[in-house]
């Protein structure tokens, strides 16, 4: 089928007749996602967090005791590796809803029409703003504000930003990370939370072409089934990263059964919630954050893993995708939590959650160390020791700080950015042609 700018009239008219009630209805239906994506930028910029009291939480195992954050379930607070994986499922069930619901409603153009505006713009969607906090952390660095954190104990700056040996090779490595190399290889040394901004663009576009391979028909979403098995089974071959990928694939999943109101018994939902946070909870990785003995061999047992893959981190992305996927399927089934997740503060957090995800680092090292040292001298601290009141001042103004600089990132920053790209790219009066 060949599309050009008479049809997008059609199709946007198609599009128009209810404009402002479908947006609505949309927003107001599925309001848990945004909450959900909420309390999962929360725990994951709480995880990093976490660093601040790392002596007396996940790492105090190596002393043979066993404490209440290690436990299955309690230690979700500061799970910040399922919450990544969280929010590639979310990322593909909202970049997938008005897609099914096209499709659902028989609008075959005007899904079509979805799917190729997110392979213009999804690229500079992610790109444009990673750009912007890798230059503000060169700049950082460069201006030596990073060095406030010498001070505090080694653990809490691990991940820093360091000089690549000049000024004119860290602008260039910044520019070329942001721009080309960490949608290939996942690096960015400007800003090293990065990583995982390869695995939804990757991740994004196999879901767009996905769709495309579905031809907008009205038939359950076999295509997108065998991708996502494909690469999660392909553990070892594709790595943990391509791993990730299937997790917003399997997000489409969930929107297509969304849309066309797929029911299930509740009691399979509460099966289905209850596992997904079981496996959430499971510590691979994290040798130093196992819950007691018996209990994780138990689990290495039950899902075959020997001692080299239960600490491998494509085993870990790879239930940890199952993991979010069970979550996020059983909560469509269940309105009552939907109601909670629907928490007006829980929908602020989702809205600014990506500008959330890139700032947060950068607060953390800059403002949250200031704090530490700050504390710390104020008590005379030895340099390198140790601090728990300057720990927990820089816990809090670590939160304080993000949570506000990520309102006023995602307002002058990041809308500007993506009204800037859907003008460019999307709102064009120039006709296109494309052939499906």
């Amino acid at each position: 089928m060949r599309l050009n700018s008479g049809d997008q009239q059609k199709s946007a008219g198609i599009l128009g007749v209810s404009q402002s009630t479908a947006t609505r209805e949309a927003s107001s239906r599925i309001a848990w996602v945004h909450g959900l994506r909420g309390l999962a930028s929360w725990v994951i910029v709480l995880s990093h967090f976490r660093l601040c009291f790392w002596e007396w939480s996940v790492n105090a195992s190596t002393d043979g005791k066993i404490y209440l954050i290690q436990w299955p379930f309690v230690r979700l607070i500061c799970a910040g590796r399922p919450a990544v994986r969280m929010l590639f499922v979310l990322s593909g069930l909202v970049l997938s809803y008005s897609t099914a619901k096209h499709i659902q409603a028989g609008r075959r153009n005007a899904a079509l029409l979805c799917i190729l505006r997110g392979i213009q713009t999804r690229y500079w969607r992610l790109m444009l703003p990673a750009l912007c906090i890798s230059a503000i952390s060169i700049g950082l660095m460069w201006l030596k504000a990073y060095n406030i954190s010498d001070g505090a104990p080694g653990y809490l700056t691990s991940g820093i930003p360091r000089t690549m040996g000049g000024l004119y090779q860290d602008v260039w490595f910044c520019v070329w990370g942001a721009l080309v190399d960490m949608w290939i290889c996942g690096w960015q040394p400007a800003h090293t939370s990065l990583w995982c901004m390869k695995s939804i663009l990757v991740g994004s576009y196999l879901l767009y072409g996905c769709w495309l391979l579905h031809g907008g028909q009205a038939r359950p979403p076999y295509v997108h089934w065998v991708v996502s098995a494909g690469l999660l089974f392909s553990v070892e071959a594709a790595g943990y990263m391509l791993v990730d990928c299937s997790g917003t694939i399997l997000g489409g999943i969930v929107a297509y059964h969304l849309v066309a109101d797929t029911q299930f018994h509740s009691s399979i939902a509460v099966l289905g919630l209850v596992s997904g946070l079981f496996l959430a909870s499971f510590p691979i990785g994290e040798p130093n954050a196992f819950w007691c003995s018996w209990m994780f061999d138990l689990a290495c047992k039950l899902m075959r893993l020997n001692e080299f893959s239960k600490h491998n981190e494509a085993t870990c992305a790879f239930w940890y995708n199952i993991a979010a996927f069970l979550l996020v399927m059983s909560i469509t089934q269940l309105p009552n939590l939907q109601h909670l997740l629907s928490a007006q503060w829980l929908q602020a957090t989702g809205t600014v959650s990506f500008a959330l995800f890139l700032v947060h680092p950068v607060v953390f090292w800059t403002v949250g160390a200031a704090t530490y040292t700050v504390i710390s001298a104020g008590l005379s601290k030895p340099l390198g020791e140790v601090c728990l009141p300057a720990t927990a001042g820089m816990f809090i103004a670590s939160i304080t700080v993000s949570w506000f600089a990520s309102q006023v990132w995602h307002k002058y920053i990041e809308l500007p950015l993506y009204n800037l790209v859907r003008g460019w790219l999307v709102d064009s009066k120039e006709a296109w042609t494309i052939d499906l």
